[in-house]
């Protein structure tokens, strides 16, 4: 385990899902399907980013999903919301360096989806790592 998305920002670390769809990250939206507002955000889901060895540089994380009417978007501090955040550095090289991030999604309350929803994301993660 090297760069993880996990629940606890503590080790033993648990981790999200990686790519098996098994635990992913996800909230529920409960919609009035009446237009007003257009965008509903769902409830925001803590995780933390970890690495646990090697020093990472430019790092990218970007929720993303297949769901049209939905946008999942991550941040850094709660309050500024993006697409994509560039995480800083993270040097794991002596000791593990957690850098806690936050999810939420954005849904179109225009009667395309039920009042309530549960919608999950992945979670793309780029970055450059070096051992030394």
């Amino acid at each position: 385990m090297a760069l993880i998305i996990s629940k606890t920002a503590v080790a033993p670390y648990d981790g999200y899902s990686e790519g098996d769809g098994s635990d992913p990250i996800s909230a529920a939206v409960d919609l009035d399907n009446s237009g007003a507002p257009a965008l509903v955000a769902s409830g925001v889901v803590a995780a933390s980013l970890v690495a646990t060895e090697f020093n990472y540089t430019d790092i990218q994380v970007t929720p993303v999903t297949e769901d049209v009417g939905i946008d999942w978007q991550v941040s850094l501090d709660n309050a500024a919301w993006a697409d994509t955040v560039a995480v800083p550095a993270m040097d794991a090289l002596a000791a593990d360096v957690v850098t806690p991030l936050w999810f939420r999604a954005q849904v179109d309350n225009d009667g395309r989806f039920g009042v309530s929803i549960q919608t999950g994301c992945k979670i793309s993660v780029t970055r450059k790592g070096s051992p030394v």
